[in-house]
């Protein structure tokens, strides 16, 4: 057996040689730190696009537990307006008359589409189906009530404003 001097002064061959069994685990290391500092790259950059796209859609990748995407509500539509009833104003001057005088008659309205104007239950025609009149004249030949009614009515909504006016007529 050999002493330990002659062990260390003497060249071992180089499949022996320590340094050279510790380099080349050194050099498979070295590359097996590379190739997993890649790995380990591409992992995580696969792994933060995932987690983008799931983040995004809304989904968890499937299961009986993935909760559906938010559905996008999109503009708010505006509300209707609530229809409001049409309003009519009737005034007829002067209240009083002797038979043959003449009386006039002026109405307003509001949110009316349309008007009718009717005398003692009869139609009275209209040019163009004002929705006021600054006045009207009739003559009042019947001795007695004469009743003007002036309805108006709304497009929106069947509702109508039926204001009446009665004038005496004296002989």
């Amino acid at each position: 057996m050999a002493s330990p001097e002659s062990a260390t002064s003497q060249p071992a061959a180089p499949s022996e040689n320590s340094e050279h069994q510790i380099w080349v685990p050194r050099a498979i290391l070295s590359r097996l730190g590379v190739c997993r500092a890649v790995s380990a790259l591409l992992l995580g950059v696969s792994l933060a696009l995932l987690a983008g796209c799931m983040g995004l859609s809304g989904q968890s990748g499937g299961g009986s537990g993935a909760s559906s995407p938010t559905p996008n509500p999109g503009p708010t539509p505006t509300p209707t307006p609530t229809p409001v009833n049409p309003t009519a104003t009737i005034t007829v001057n002067p209240t009083s008359v002797q038979q043959g005088d003449k009386v006039t008659v002026s109405w307003q309205t509001q949110n009316a589409t349309s008007v009718a104007l009717t005398q003692n239950g009869t139609s009275v025609p209209l040019d163009g189906n004002p929705l006021s009149s600054p006045g009207m004249q009739f003559t009042l030949n019947t001795i007695g009530i004469t009743t003007f009614t002036l309805t108006a009515i709304s497009r929106s909504i069947s509702a109508s404003a039926r204001p009446i006016h009665a004038v005496r007529t004296c002989i």
